[in-house]
């Protein structure tokens, strides 16, 4: 339920966005649909997986974050709860590790599911499309040999020709088949785009908003006689 996560436990300071693309990168389009809260819907789709397997005999998952953060202890216990409600055969289980052992167990494949977030290390949308849905990015190389396999399939050819494009409308139009695909095959859940104050005195001059950079470059900063 992301706008409840916004509302009570972000306090109004995050997005909900189509996908892990950021809103104010090239490529990010919000004619996109967003992620849909319905657990009607939900229950029809676990009904057809294997073939109704899954809703007979149900399964039991751990969904891992790291301990300390609270955003994600709470994502992970209001994804465990809901999921847990459409059948009493399903159970996830959240579970808070320290980062060091999370960091490991994330970067060697061993978490069946998990949740993360992603600061820009350079301002193109490169940067999160790459990390998340590529068979070779970041996160998405942690995510299995089938999710590899698919990414390798259906859009890895669509990135890397996005990545060169010197044409803007090209890297558009790439971008959005890249994120229809994703949001089809259900890759992942994009949960929200943090959002931020930032409060100071009126004679501070210097501080511009900028898409990545977090915190405050100091030699910027000037101040009013």
């Amino acid at each position: 339920d992301g706008a409840t996560f916004v509302d009570e436990v972000l306090n109004g300071l995050g997005e909900l966005v189509p996908t892990d693309l950021p809103k104010g990168f090239l490529g990010y389009d919000e004619t996109l649909p967003l992620p849909e809260f319905n657990l009607a819907k939900a229950a029809e789709e676990f009904k057809k997986a294997w073939g109704g397997e899954v809703w007979e005999k149900g399964f039991k998952i751990q969904l891992l974050y790291n301990t300390g953060n609270d955003a994600r202890q709470t994502i992970a216990e209001m994804l465990a709860y809901f999921v847990n409600s459409i059948n009493p055969k399903f159970k996830v289980e959240p579970l808070g590790v320290q980062w060091p052992t999370y960091l490991a167990a994330q970067r060697n494949g061993f978490l069946p599911l998990f949740t993360i977030g992603w600061l820009a290390d350079y301002p193109d949308p490169h940067n999160f499309i790459a990390t998340y849905y590529a068979s070779y990015g970041a996160y998405a190389s942690r995510q299995g040999v089938p999710f590899q396999e698919w990414a390798a399939a259906n859009v890895d050819a669509e990135i890397s020709a996005a990545a060169v494009s010197v044409d803007n409308e090209e890297r558009i139009k790439l971008y959005r088949s890249v994120q229809e695909k994703v949001i089809d095959a259900a890759i992942g859940i994009p949960l929200y785009m943090p959002t931020g104050l930032n409060v100071r005195a009126p004679w501070v001059e210097g501080w511009y908003p900028h898409l990545v950079r977090s915190g405050f470059y100091y030699y910027q900063l000037s101040k009013n006689q």
